[in-house]
């Protein structure tokens, strides 16, 4: 089997990423894989200013929410190889573009 070092698993914190998850980690224990980056892209928070000024909390949560949700599937679903490290992380849409465009 090739032995891919690092894996790349797209989130989109639907029940559509368990079966991903699952089978990421599986190939980490068969490619003895180091790392497993898991990245959710989070569309564009556009959100008009006078809906941020009367509810800021609810703005600042959605992140939050967010990043909690993608940590908990990974913990109860990922079951990769015990020296696979695993990172997360939220990226807005507009972000990528901006990273994909220097490529």
């Amino acid at each position: 089997m090739y032995r891919y070092k690092n894996l790349l698993i797209g989130m989109n914190l639907t029940d559509h990423d368990i079966p991903i998850i699952k089978y990421a980690g599986k190939i980490s224990h068969m490619a003895n894989s180091q790392n497993a980056y898991f990245l959710h892209v989070a569309l564009n928070q556009d959100i008009p200013e006078n809906i941020k000024k009367d509810f800021p909390g609810v703005v600042e949560s959605i992140p939050v929410s967010a990043k909690q949700k993608q940590e908990e599937t990974i913990r109860e679903y990922f079951d990769g190889n015990p020296n696979t490290e695993t990172a997360n992380e939220i990226v807005e849409r507009k972000w990528l573009i901006s990273m994909l465009h220097m490529i």
